[in-house]
Formats: C-alpha cells, structure tokens, sequence
C-alpha cells in the first residue's frame, strides 16, 4: 500500500511539473513536410500572424514586442515579408509584383481594390488610401487618399474626393523619357501651389510653357470672368524685362486692349498658306497714337456711294460755320493722364514722367464744338479716377472737313467776284 502511494505521488509531482513548463514558455512549432517531398500542399492554413524570409527564420534574433531578442517585429505586424511578394506571378521582380491578368477576367480586372471599411459612426471619417514615407518616419511625405464618409482630407477637400498629396514637397505628373529620364509636364510648387504645365518654374499661380489649344465643340475656348462690372481678370503679355505692359482685359463694361506707349496694337489677317499682313495698325508713340488701316494710310474709308444716299443738298454759310469754332492748344490733367496710363518708366520700373500725350496737345473743346456741329458730339458715361462724370463728351470732327472745304469755296468764289470787281475798275480808268 505504502509503494502505490508513493507511486501515485511520484506521477502526479510529474504531471504538475509538464504543467508548469507549458504554461511558463511559449509554445513554438516547427512544421515538417516530406510528402510529397520535399514540399507540401495545404488545402488551408491559418496563423496568427506570420513572418517570411530566410532571415525571419532565425527565432533567436527575430521576435515579436514585446518579447526581447536582436531584432523586434512590432507587435501590430500580422505579416512581415522580406523578399518580394508575387500575386498572380511566379516571378516577381519588386517588392509588391501583380499580374492581375493571369488570375482575374479581363471585364473585371481592377488589380488592386482600396475599400473605406466604416460608412458612418464615429470613425466614418477615415481615409483609406497610400502614403509614402522616409525610413523610420511617421509623418508621410504624400499620399493618394480617398477622403473619408463624413470628413475631410485637406483644406478644399470633401466626402469622397480622391486625393493626390506631396505635403513636404512639390508634386510633379510625368510622362515620356528622355535619356533615361521621365519628363515632367505638369508642376506644382508646394510653397505656393503655383502651377506649371511644360515648364518647372512658374512664376504666376498658372504658367504655360507651349501653345494653348481649345476643342472647337460647345465649349467657351479661354473664359475669364469678371466681378460684375469691374475690372476682369487681364491677359498679360509681359516684355523682355517681365512687366506686364500689354494686355487684354474687360474695365466696366468695355473691353480693353492695352499696348505699350512706343508699338500699339496692331491687327492681323492671313490665310492658311500665307504670312500674316497687317490689316490695322493703332501706332502708340510718345508723341501721340496714329491709327492705320490697311493702306497705311490713317485716313479711314467711309461708305459714300451716291446710290445709297437721297436729299443730297448742298451746305450753305460754311464760312459762318467755321468762324464758330474755336480751335485750341491744351493740355491734359494729371487724373486723366493716369487714367489713360500715360506714363513712361526705365527698365527698372521707375516713373520717368508723363509722355507726350500728356501736353501740347491741339484740338477741340467738346462742349463749344457741340454748339456748331451738335450731331459730332456724344454723351455718356465715364469715370476718370476716383471722378464719376453722367454728361462726358465725346465728339469726331467729321463735319469739319466738308465744311472746310465749302468754306474755302465761298471764300474763293468771293476773291473771284473781288478780283472781277478790281479789274472792271482797272478797265474803266
């Protein structure tokens, strides 16, 4: 009795002792297949978490936190890879290699699927998506991002907006190699989001290095959009120095084309298989502004065809009519002269003074022409300034040229009947 005792005591101190070393180490399993040798087929296979690699092997150096060892796999690493990873290939030669065609219908073929895993609740704004970073860094260098369900990703974004980020640098769209290089197209700086499209240097928030071209179908072609009745957006043309002194924009409601004091405008006309000519010329000179048409003659062709006229008179008293007028020498105010940009600057873009247009000039007064030759002035609105005019004048002296003329035929047949008159008195002598 007293040796089955012991016996009994014996195997059961064993037991507790297998016990205790089971629950004091973690329990590792080395699983060898040799058949079919030497590799082995699994149906299914279910890990916890899994490292692979030759390295990863190495238990002794390679743990998971928090256990202590050389190297420490973090502890949220369900899988770690050491090599490159084939999906769909048996040759996969980066570290993420897919050939989604082998293994998925080409009508279905999306290769890789990114899904926001909540809808809604309070971690519906999350946002699946890649980020990029430097090695051991948390904060990412960019991203694609697909904004979460109820939140935003950036400053502009909103639910749903896929995002292309470059948050420490710029971001770049490049196509085409040269010399080995990929060519950047599209450039956006991350200082100051100024764009560029053909050049790495835009100097404005959209610079365009090339040629502009807009689909000929329903759409608007380059449309710049004004604030009601003030100034639009311009169109700068800017010279060898980088002013802006030429342009194409919209002032109240008139559409403004501004050259520079010494060329002007001119405007153009060609056809498909010739150079173009020029059709009009509005020449802009520190002595004043000519305009030509396309005889270089500044004198303008006005319909005067006799078959389209009826109650064609003759003038009469042109002689009175040019006694009334008042031709006059002049000079315009400082505001007008800003209004209208007449100023001159050097290369640095100092104020020299006011060019030629400003003084000396020789003309009219509108509101004393109006009162010969009402029909040639007109009234409207301008502002000049900070200066708001409802009754500005504005005139073209087209009757003062027939009427020259009429008069200088009155005054001729006048020195005819004087000079008739004197010679009839010689001959009575």
């Amino acid at each position: 009795m007293r040796k089955k005792t012991k016996l009994m005591v014996i195997c059961l101190f064993f037991i507790l002792c297998l016990f205790s070393f089971s629950f004091a180490q973690q329990e590792q399993i080395t699983i060898t297949t040799y058949y079919p040798s030497p590799y082995g087929s699994y149906r299914e296979m279910r890990a916890q978490r899994m490292a692979i690699g030759d390295d990863y092997i190495k238990g002794d150096q390679y743990c998971w936190s928090p256990e202590t060892c050389i190297t420490t796999i973090d502890a949220n690493a369900d899988l770690v890879v050491q090599g490159n990873v084939g999906i769909g290939t048996s040759n996969p030669n980066h570290r993420l290699h897919i050939l989604s065609s082998l293994l998925t219908p080409a009508n279905n073929d999306r290769t890789i699927g990114i899904e926001q895993g909540v809808a809604s609740g309070p971690v519906a704004n999350n946002s699946p998506g890649i980020e990029f970073l430097n090695p051991g860094a948390t904060t990412p260098l960019g991203g694609i991002m697909l904004c979460g369900w109820t939140g935003a990703w950036t400053s502009q974004s909103s639910p749903n907006d896929v995002v292309v980020s470059s948050w420490m640098g710029n971001l770049l769209l490049a196509s085409g190699i040269v010399s080995g290089i990929p060519q950047t197209r599209v450039f956006i700086r991350g200082s100051d989001g100024y764009v560029g499209i053909g050049t790495t240097g835009p100097g404005q928030l959209l610079t365009v290095q090339g040629e502009i071209a807009t689909d000929a179908g329903n759409v608007k072609g380059l449309y710049v959009r004004g604030n009601g009745g003030s100034t639009s957006c311009p169109i700068y043309f800017n010279d060898e120095f980088g002013y802006p002194q030429k342009s194409i924009y919209q002032e109240g409601y008139y559409m403004k084309i501004r050259g520079h004091n010494n060329e002007g405008v001119w405007i153009l006309g060609s056809n498909a298989s010739s150079a173009p000519s020029v059709n009009y010329k509005f020449n802009g000179t520190n002595n004043g502004s000519t305009c030509y048409n396309a005889s270089n003659s500044a004198n303008w062709n006005t319909t005067s065809d006799e078959r389209i006229k009826e109650n064609v008179k003759d003038l009469g008293n042109a002689l009175d009519k040019i006694k009334q007028l008042r031709p006059v020498t002049f000079d315009y105010t400082e505001e007008y002269a800003e209004h209208r940009s007449w100023k001159s600057y050097d290369k640095e873009g100092n104020f020299l003074g006011w060019n030629g247009r400003k003084n000396n000039n020789i003309g009219w007064i509108a509101q004393g022409y109006k009162n010969v030759f009402p029909n040639d002035v007109s009234i409207s609105e301008e502002i000049v300034g900070n200066t708001t005019y409802k009754d500005f004048h504005t005139l073209q002296p087209d009757s003062v040229v027939p009427y020259l003329v009429k008069a200088v035929q009155e005054l001729s047949a006048k020195n005819d009947a004087l000079e008739a008159r004197l010679l009839a008195l010689e001959n009575a002598q």
